[in-house]
C-alpha cells in the first residue's frame, strides 16, 4: 500500500524502495519453509537474469527515459550482487537478487514500452 500511495503521488523512486522491502519481506516469510536450494537452478537464475540485462540495457539506455534508465542502473546494481552472492555460495541472496534485477528491468521495459 505504501508503494502505491508513492506512485500515486509521482514519486517513482520511493515507490520502487517500498515495493523492493515488501518483496524482501514477502520472501522473507517464504524462506521459513523453503527447501534447500539447488546450485544448479540458482545458477540458472542469475545466468538468465545477466542475458536478459545484456539484451535489453542497450534499448532501455537509448530510450532516454530517465526513470527507466534509474531503473537499469539498480537492475545492474543487484545483478552484480546475485553473481557474488553465488560466487561465494550464498544462494538464497544470489536468487533474491537476480530476480529483484529481472523485476528492475521488466519494469524498466514497461516504462519505455510504446
Amino acid at each position: 500500500d505504501e508503494a502505491r500511495g508513492a506512485a500515486r503521488e509521482g514519486r517513482p523512486e520511493l515507490a520502487l524502495r517500498r515495493a523492493l522491502e515488501a518483496r524482501e519481506r514477502f520472501l522473507d516469510a517464504l524462506r521459513l519453509g523453503e527447501p534447500r536450494l539447488e546450485p544448479t537452478e540458482v545458477r540458472i537464475e542469475v545466468e538468465s537474469t545477466r542475458r536478459l540485462l545484456d539484451a535489453e540495457a542497450p534499448n532501455i539506455r537509448d530510450s532516454g527515459v530517465e526513470q527507466a534508465i534509474r531503473l537499469l542502473d539498480e537492475a545492474v546494481a543487484r545483478q552484480q550482487d546475485a553473481e557474488g552472492h553465488l560466487a561465494g555460495g550464498r544462494l538464497r541472496p544470489a536468487l533474491t537478487e537476480a530476480k529483484l534485477a529481472e523485476a528492475l528491468i521488466r519494469k524498466a521495459l514497461d516504462l519505455i514500452a510504446p
